[in-house]
């Protein structure tokens, strides 16, 4: 597969990241006109998983590594794949994804953490 990377993050992490994982991040996810905060690499082949969380900003990680920030569009290698959206101030949220195709599409409602006492 060839990778082209984007200015955003160094190509040999870029490179690192996917070889690792056999994954690429695009940003975009639910708005394409939004100005991409976000690396792009591109991977061919695999499963896009549409990643965004109510609210935006959340870390996005897969398989335990850090992909990127919602909202953003992933391909991943068809497979079983742990996904967990993060933010601080609110509870985690986790899914275990079993991807063989296609898109998926991934809506994590964060809740917020009680304050503390």
């Amino acid at each position: 597969a060839q990778l082209k990377a984007v200015p955003g993050i160094g190509d040999v992490y870029a490179a690192k990241i996917i070889k690792d994982l056999g994954l690429a991040g695009v940003p975009g996810g639910r708005d394409e006109a939004a100005a991409p905060t976000q690396p792009a690499l591109v991977q061919s082949g695999g499963v896009q998983v549409v990643i965004s969380s109510d609210p935006d900003g959340a870390d996005i990680e897969i398989d335990g590594r850090f992909v990127g920030n919602t909202p953003s569009t992933v391909s991943v290698a068809a497979g079983s794949h742990q996904i967990a959206v993060k933010k601080k101030g609110f509870t985690g949220w986790s899914k275990t994804l079993n991807v063989t195709g296609g898109t998926v599409h991934l809506i994590a409602e964060l809740e917020q953490e009680p304050a503390k006492q």
